[in-house]
């Protein structure tokens, strides 16, 4: 059955409220939206996380004529996949459903802050796979950045809608947020439990008990083909429920607050 999700960009303040924006950064963000959309929608059409190259997700989100009010740009997706048979769970919403919750859950991490679900079909995925959404933060980090660089002389916001729901407000704050993304180079070492993983990208996510949380990582290509089988080997013992934990040496991007926004990995070792 083939639904369509509906998002919209209200773009108000500064040069928005005459109906227009300064082309580069105006079409730059955008195109950061249409990519966070994109990288989402491949995930609840396939269950994959992907980020670069030719995939579903970017074939799905659709532009449509912008509109005067201040400054309005819509977005449609055509969603043709069955989240039952890609995750196994039902879902009384269908993946429009799934798909409103989780752009709501990454843009809203991705601001620092932590979301309730917006609705029972996000919860159920998170109870099976909040690693896969932790790495979806991630990786939707730098085009939420992007979608910020209107701010400033074309808009002083932007209001983020999905449906009938407004999920966010972009601003000169979140913009700072986005931006203050701080290398600590002190390198940590704590023993953690793996919740998710992506071999071709070196994204994943880690339980970090310090914490009481999962925070994502990420690795250069090199530590990636020398520890990616640890993360591999951790994420079966995550998903066998074994509670075995891989030892990691990382070092951190933190936000203006002090708070991780992502795990750069050094090393991994299997605990002893």
């Amino acid at each position: 059955m083939t639904e369509h999700a509906k998002f919209q960009l209200k773009l108000t303040g500064g040069l928005a409220d005459g109906h227009e924006f300064e082309g580069y950064d105006g079409y730059t963000a955008l195109a950061g939206a249409a990519w966070t959309l994109s990288l989402v929608t491949n995930y609840v059409e396939t269950g994959q996380i992907r980020h670069r190259g030719d995939f579903p997700g970017r074939h799905a989100v659709h532009a449509l004529p912008m509109k005067s009010g201040s400054l309005l740009a819509d977005f449609s997706v055509l969603l043709q996949g069955q989240p039952a048979s890609v995750f196994g769970i039902g879902f009384a919403a269908g993946a429009s459903g799934l798909l409103y919750g989780l752009v709501n859950r990454v843009i809203l991490r991705n601001l620092g802050q932590d979301p309730t679900p917006l609705n029972n079909e996000t919860a159920a995925l998170l109870e099976r796979k909040d690693g896969d959404v932790e790495a979806l933060v991630a990786i939707t980090e730098p085009s939420l950045r992007q979608a910020h660089e209107v701010i400033g002389n074309s808009a002083s916001g932007i209001e983020w809608i999905g449906g009938f729901n407004t999920m966010a407000h972009l601003n000169a704050g979140t913009k700072a947020y986005m931006k203050a993304s701080i290398p600590d180079h002190e390198v940590i070492q704590r023993d953690v439990m793996v919740t998710g993983f992506y071999g071709n990208s070196g994204h994943g996510s880690v339980f970090d008990f310090s914490l009481g949380h999962n925070v994502p990582f990420s690795m250069k290509r090199d530590d990636l083909r020398r520890y990616g089988p640890y993360f591999s080997w951790g994420l079966d013992q995550y998903t066998n429920d074994t509670g075995r934990r891989l030892s990691i040496k990382f070092t951190r991007i933190i936000s203006m607050d002090g708070t991780a926004k992502r795990y750069i990995i050094v090393s991994a070792d299997y605990v002893r």
